[in-house]
């Protein structure tokens, strides 16, 4: 759901989902350079407001958050405490 709100908005594309019932990971694609550019944002800066973002929703949740941008896009994996 965190990918597909995400995507929906900021310029984004959701590129998956995956996972089981203990982790899920949701892809996004973007925002694209000419976005950041038009907003004065820097990539790092996004990456890090969706990272407090989405970390207060996972911790409310009681879930951890991990993220990572990689060749795909940047990654959110929620994932259950062990």
């Amino acid at each position: 759901m965190a990918g597909l709100n995400f995507a929906s908005s900021a310029d984004s594309t959701f590129v998956g989902l995956d996972g089981d019932e203990s982790r899920a990971e949701a892809v996004i694609e973007g925002p694209d350079p000419e976005s950041l550019e038009e907003t004065g944002v820097t990539r790092d800066d996004s990456d890090r407001a969706n990272e407090l973002t989405f970390g207060r929703i996972a911790a409310h949740l009681g879930l951890t958050l991990e993220v990572r941008r990689d060749e795909a896009g940047l990654n959110l994996v929620l994932s259950r405490p062990t």
